[in-house]
């Protein structure tokens, strides 16, 4: 018998710890047992995933269904807890803000002979 506890006491803890930040309607994070400073993505749903080893090696394989993640958001909803939109985690969700051309970009570019329509056509 293992040491470990089984995947179900693990969400539960989970779930008492109050380790769940809602990051988006499907999307949340979860923190790490071990780590406290790490934060699993997790996405539940039609198509669940997790960042966790446990989600990686043995749920993709099918040997399991879920890892403690997905089944303490799963329990969470089924209880219907209140999982308010974290904004912190909220951030992690939006795309990044696109970054202005580098002066190595300018300097590629200004080699470039850039060419017209009918210079084009041509080719």
């Amino acid at each position: 018998m293992s040491d470990y506890p089984s995947r179900i006491e693990s969400a539960k803890l989970i779930l008492e710890n109050g380790s769940i930040k809602r990051a988006a309607t499907s999307v949340y994070y979860v923190q790490s047992g071990r780590d406290r400073d790490k934060w699993y993505r997790v996405e539940v749903g039609p198509k669940e995933s997790c960042q966790c080893k446990d989600f990686a090696f043995r749920v993709k394989s099918g040997s399991v269904d879920a890892c403690k993640h997905i089944l303490a958001i799963r329990m969470a909803i089924e209880d219907e807890m209140s999982l308010p939109l974290d904004e912190e985690f909220a951030k992690r969700e939006l795309p990044e803000e696109p970054k202005p051309p580098t002066k190595e970009f300018w300097e590629v570019m200004e080699g470039l002979k850039l060419l017209t329509a009918r210079e084009a056509i041509k080719i």
